[in-house]
């Protein structure tokens, strides 16, 4: 059995030389990592960003964005990854299309040391809703972005602004808000690892990187070309901040 199905199946398809493709975890998901793919070059390409730029991916899962960047010029890669077996398949793609500007580590993303300002762009894709701590992690991730931030994740649905009280009998409404969910980590390794994860809303997204001192934040759309209905339904999100 080759590497490709030894470590099926593949949350990326990755197109080898020769035309080999990685076996799919779901069909879904080309569309998803499509609309991710087109929404970031095409607004780095558009403000005329420096290609040799330096890259951090935090929960850079099998290194499918990480490779994107090296591929069009990027000078230093990093990808960080809880699972051991995500690192493997980001290795070997690596090996193969001979990628030495990357380098990839197995490491918890909410506690792994991150040097201030020591990455040019820093990629927070659909991670913030599978760990217990999102709003550490988003501050984590903004000290070390030198230039830009992109977050891309699950969020709620529109809601009127929940009510709740403040020490007082008046209430406060808020349209900052995080929904909780269970996910079982033993059974879905698309999953937070440790079983609680909180979904924000897109407002609370917004509040928190305004309030964390970016210059400019955008969500980003998707376009004929990288059609996807989790982002036209408002399921999904993607936003980038610049300082």
């Amino acid at each position: 059995m080759g590497d490709l199905e030894r470590l099926a199946p593949w949350m990326y398809e990755f197109e080898l030389p020769g035309g080999q493709k990685t076996p799919l975890l779901a069909e879904s998901l080309r569309h998803v990592h499509t609309a991710r793919r087109s929404m970031m070059f095409e607004l780095l390409d558009a403000v005329g960003y420096d290609r040799t730029a330096s890259v951090l991916d935090l929960a850079c899962s099998e290194g499918y964005f990480s490779m994107h960047f090296a591929q069009r010029g990027a000078r230093e890669v990093r990808g960080i990854d809880a699972r051991p077996r995500n690192i493997e398949k980001a290795e070997l793609m690596q090996a193969t299309f001979g990628l030495t500007q990357c380098r990839f580590e197995v490491g918890d993303i909410t506690e792994i040391e991150l040097a201030p300002a020591s990455y040019d762009i820093v990629l927070l894709l659909g991670i913030i809703y599978h760990v217990e701590d999102p709003i550490r992690l988003l501050r984590r991730a903004a000290r070390a972005a030198r230039k830009v931030l992109f977050v891309e994740t699950q969020v709620t649905k529109h809601h009127p602004p929940l009510a709740f009280g403040w020490g007082s009998t008046t209430a406060i409404y808020s349209d900052d808000y995080w929904a909780m969910a269970r996910e079982n980590p033993s059974q879905d390794d698309l999953s937070s690892v440790r079983g609680f994860s909180l979904v924000p809303s897109p407002t609370a997204i917004v509040s928190l990187l305004r309030e964390i001192g970016f210059r400019s934040i955008v969500q980003l759309h998707t376009n004929e070309t990288a059609n996807e209905l989790q982002f036209q339904s408002g399921d999904r999100a993607m936003y980038a901040a610049w300082w």
